[in-house]
This record gives C-alpha cells, structure tokens and sequence, in this order.
C-alpha cells in the first residue's frame, strides 16, 4: 500500500525486506550526539544502537599526465556516474566528533527529503489501521505547519504533527526523531516483540540524492498469552489465571479476562474488550465486565457482592499526564450477614441496589519510582456523577497528591567497606587521569552509587481527602461511603477502624482526608540491600455527613478536626512493584471509638499512603 509521494509518504508494506545501502536503528538525535550509537529516543527498550553506512558507489580514480587516446575519449563520452547521497554525508557528520560545531553556517547540515514510510512484517494489521497510524506524519492537512493553532490536532496526535512533511527540505536529525516516534508508536501497540528501524536512499529516482525512506523491521508477539500467578499485596493474598489475546481484528484490539480467587476477595472475574482509538496509542477505548464477591467481616458483619460493566476512553499525554473518562453501570448487595451483625449493617443489607455513574480522571506522575521516590511529584483527581438512573444518587470529589525527595547528609558513611563520595570520586578521577594517552579502564560506578545510598535519605509527605453529597437529600449506601484507616493507610490503626461504628462495624463515612510523612534510609553497613528503614508519621479521619442540612454547616465538619495519629519505625522490604513494611508503632491520637493497635503491624500492597 502507498501514499502519493507529493507532500506525502508512503507505506509499503512488503513480506520480505529488500536490500538496503544504509541501516541505523531508531534513536533519538536531540542531545546531539552521533546517531551510531546513540540511545534511543524513548526508555531502553528492544531497539538496536547501532547502525552502518555503505556507499555504493565504487571508488573514482582520476589518470593525470596521460596523452587522450581513443579509448579514453570513448569512455569520456560516457554519462558521468551520480554524485553520491547526501545521507552518506550526514552520517560522517554525525559521527565526527572533532568539529566543535558539526552543523553551523560554514559546515551545513546535508538536507535530505523523506520519501517513504514502509512497515515490513506487519501482515497481521490492516493497512488501514497503518495508514491511520501513519497519518499524522504524512498528512498536510493536519500538520502543525499548516494549522498552528489547531488544538485539537496537537490533543489527538500530540508531538507527531510538528515533524517534517514528506518532500520537504530537512535534515538527518529530523528523520531519526520521526522514526523513533513512529518505532515507538509501534512498541506501545504491544503486538510487536522486536521493531528495527532503518534510513535508507530512496527507491524513487525523482529525489536524487536527497530522498530517503524510513524502513521499520516488526516481529510481531504470540497472539495468545496466558499466566497463572500468586499475589500477596492489600491486606490480602490472591491466586489469579489470566489471558490475553492480540490483535483480535487486525486493528491491535486486545480481548483479555482473568479470574482471581483470594483471603478477602473471594472470587473475582474481569472480561476485557480495548483498542487503540485514531490508531493511536495515546488514545485507547475500552468496554469490562466484572463480577466480585468480597468478604468484609475482618471490620463490617457482611459480605459484598458487586457486578457490572464499565466502558472508559483514556488518554496518555506523555510527561506522566493521563485523562480518562468512563461510565459505570453496577449492581451491588450485602448479604452472609454474621449473627452479631449491627442494626445498622441490617438496614444497609435489604435490598440490591444499583448505580449508574459517569467519572473522570487526572492523574499526573513525574515520579522516578512510586514506591521510594527520590523525585518527582504525584497528584490525582477523581469527580465522579451518580443518578443516570439506578438507587445511588450523589457527587462525589477526591484529591490525592504526593511528593519525594531525596537528600545527602552532610557525613560520610559509617560502613567500613564503603568510602565517602568525596573519596569515591577522587579515585576515579585519578583512574581518568591514569588512562590519558592510552586504553582507558572502565570506572568502577558501582562504588560511586552505594557510596551515595549510604549517605542519602528518601522522604515522602503525601495527601488525600475526599467528599461525597447525595443529591436527593437521603443517606448514602455503604458501597459508595469511604473507608480509612489500616497498615496501607493510617498505619497502627486496624485495616477500615477509623470513623462511625455501630457495635464493631465499621460504617465508612462520607467525607475523609488523610496525611503521611516518611524517611527512609539504608541499613547500615548494607547500603545495597532492598531492606530500607522507615520512620513514618500518619494522621487521618472520616465522617457522615447529614445530607438533609446545609454542606456548609460546622457540625457535618466537626468530627474530621478530631483526628487519630500514629508514629513508629519500621523496615521496609522491596521486591519488584510490590512493597512489605513490617512497622512497630504507637497511636498518638486516638478519637473515641476508632480501631487502634499497640506493638508491630505487617503491611503489604503497591499503593502506600
């Protein structure tokens, strides 16, 4: 399949690649360094660094002094051979690095011209799922160049608008971005195992030595994926199978369920159907269906039966931004009751009820690590709009923020094998002044780095608070209200033990707010080791509000300014995105009738406040 190559490229799409004069892989060429090798554009991934050139052209030797025969005369007459391609030259640019400048006023940048887009090994898609794909690269119509203040271009296809148009003058540097951007458009699809990227001449002759092409090599991945698994985070321990099949339609839709059997959740079962909107990966619509059985008697008398189905549009922005925009429809029940059970768990349990609900989402996560960040920030806001029919009737705001850092302290470390930076540092100078004029030994990072675990602490402060109000003046139900408190949350408190009660269950409320602070730091003398110390303060409440009053009134308020703390010094144990604390604490404030613990307090899950 081929574009018109007039201000647009082309995407061939081919079984078996043909042979090239020049390969690269795709990499980012911004920070200027030489694009063989270079890193690539996006985080470490599957693509290759390296590339060569080969100039096809065979050498030219020139006779001086020689008295003109016949013969030369003959082959005088001959069309001279054609000059060679300007991609050859912009790559001995690139790669030199004598010139302080490579490309300035009096040493030009070569221009090349793209001439086509060709994807090889991607029979498994429609070519119309690749011509969308591609469009944004290819389409002056929607290009940034012709229609600047178009934002609703930019929205859709974000940065993939600015790159140059095909048939335009541009460099070597502009062509490495575009198909790093595009490799990568083709990773996140994730129906690709391996995509290797090359610039070549172009196959047109009407380009001379300008036109190239962009040439993408694709392995595509199993179809089928199925996994079986144990997990233990949340308070709780799960077993879960779950199975994914690619590339339903041959446009990267996704069709995946699994089914989870666990402590707490009893059952779970989750049906997915997505694919990615406008052949976009920034972009992606996806339509659920979910059945959970949860056992909630660890602090309410009953179990919670929950099914529904759900359909969400989301969007990835880049730099940590994500929307997304769903609507829920969902049956609920509380049933099992426990013979001790509450007057008040009774009353919440006669019947079914159901909720029709549309939200959104904005989450932001610059973070280097979600679970010890040394930088970065987390902020997220949820707004969600029950009564589209069904029992629950409310409006309902959250509000999550966090952030990270990471500090020196002023003294070396005290563990004898490690030095202090200042000394780590020194010596491997000394190495870099050693291996002038000859091979230089690789440095020894790996002193550097424990050096500055040793003598570095991670702190975390982080916030969330949430308020909900029925529309129709009635109390809320227990399945929307929200729960505080446990070693996930407000640590040394019992798991959902803060807030209203009756007898020993715990009601949820429906307005909460939350605070945490934490300093980690290595063990001593194992600064290496994935075991870090904690010392952590948390403070937090919830409270019902009486919705047939004013919101505004000081008594619905009255009891969050009545908060329970904790204090207390842990461990804290890392193992892939999952985290165990194992804390000893105390409560420091404790209001009457809230769920507290003494002495030690095991925690494990992803998502810690």
């Amino acid at each position: 399949m081929e574009f018109d190559t007039l201000r647009e490229s082309k995407l061939k799409q081919q079984d078996q690649p043909q042979d090239q004069a020049s390969t690269n892989k795709a990499t980012n060429p911004d920070d200027g360094s030489p694009p063989w090798p270079m890193p690539p554009a996006t985080e470490p991934s599957q693509y290759s660094d390296q590339a060569e050139t080969i100039n096809s052209e065979g050498d030219q030797s020139d006779t001086i002094g020689e008295e003109p025969s016949s013969s030369s005369s003959s082959s005088s007459s001959s069309p001279p051979p054609p000059p060679p391609h300007n991609l050859l030259f912009a790559t001995e640019q690139l790669e030199s690095s004598s010139l302080p400048k490579p490309f300035s006023q009096f040493n030009p940048a070569p221009t090349l011209r793209l001439d086509s887009i060709r994807i090889v090994g991607a029979e498994s898609l429609r070519p119309s799922f690749l011509q969308t794909l591609c469009r944004p690269y290819v389409d002056p119509s929607i290009s940034f160049q012709n229609s600047p203040n178009s934002s609703v271009n930019r929205f859709l296809y974000g940065e993939r608008v600015t790159y140059p148009l095909p048939n335009q003058t541009t460099t070597l540097k502009s062509i490495l971005a575009l198909t790093s951007n595009l490799a990568n458009d083709l990773d996140r699809l994730d129906v690709f195992s391996n995509i290797d990227a090359q610039i070549v001449p172009s196959l047109e002759p009407g380009f001379g030595n300008e036109g190239v092409d962009v040439v993408l090599n694709c392995r595509k991945k199993g179809r089928v994926f199925l996994k079986s698994s144990t997990d233990l985070g949340n308070g709780e321990g799960s077993a879960s199978i779950q199975g994914r099949v690619r590339n339903l339609f041959g446009g990267c839709e996704t069709l995946q369920g699994s089914a989870t059997f666990g402590t707490r959740t009893k059952q779970s079962f989750n049906l997915e159907f997505s694919l990615p909107l406008l052949s976009n990966p920034d972009h992606t619509l996806s339509v659920s269906a979910f059945a959970t059985d949860r056992d909630q008697t660890s602090f309410a008398s009953c179990y919670e039966n929950l099914k529904g189905l759900r359909a969400s549009v989301s969007s990835n922005k880049g730099l940590g931004m994500q929307n997304e925009l769903a609507y829920e429809c969902s049956l609920s029940s509380l049933g099992r009751l426990l013979p001790d059970a509450s007057i008040s768990i009774r009353k919440l349990a006669r019947r079914p009820t159901v909720k029709s609900s549309i939200s959104h989402t904005l989450l932001r996560d610059t973070r280097d690590d979600p679970l010890m960040p040394s930088r970065g920030s987390y902020f997220k806001m949820v707004q969600e709009y029950a009564g589209l029919g069904g029992d629950s009737n409310f409006f309902k705001a959250e509000f999550e923020s966090s952030i990270g850092r990471r500090w020196e302290l002023p003294f070396p470390p005290q563990a004898p094998t490690l030095r202090s930076v200042e000394e780590v540092e020194a010596n491997l100078a000394e190495q870099g002044k050693a291996a002038e004029g000859s091979s230089p030994a690789p440095l020894d990072e790996t002193l550097l780095r424990e050096a500055r675990m040793a003598s570095s602490i991670s702190t975390n402060v982080s916030f969330r608070t949430g308020l909900m109000r029925t529309l129709n003046g009635s109390g809320s139900l227990f399945t929307d209200r929200y729960q505080v408190g446990g070693p996930t949350c407000v640590r040394m408190f019992r798991l959902n033990g803060l807030g209203p009660k009756d007898k020993f269950d715990s009601l949820g409320g429906d307005a909460f707010w939350t605070a945490g602070a934490s300093i980690l730091s290595p063990v001593p003398f194992k600064p290496h080791w994935p075991l870090k110390l904690q010392a952590f303060f948390n403070a937090g409440q919830v409270s019902q509000i009486d919705m047939a009053k004013p919101l505004m009134r000081s008594e619905n308020f009255s009891e969050l300014l009545q908060p329970s703390a904790s204090f207390g010094l842990g461990l804290v144990y890392l193992q892939g995105p999952l985290r165990v604390e194992l804390n000893a604490g105390l409560p420091l404030l404790t209001r009457k009738g809230d769920s507290s613990r003494k002495g030690l307090q095991l925690g494990v899950g992803i998502n810690f406040l």
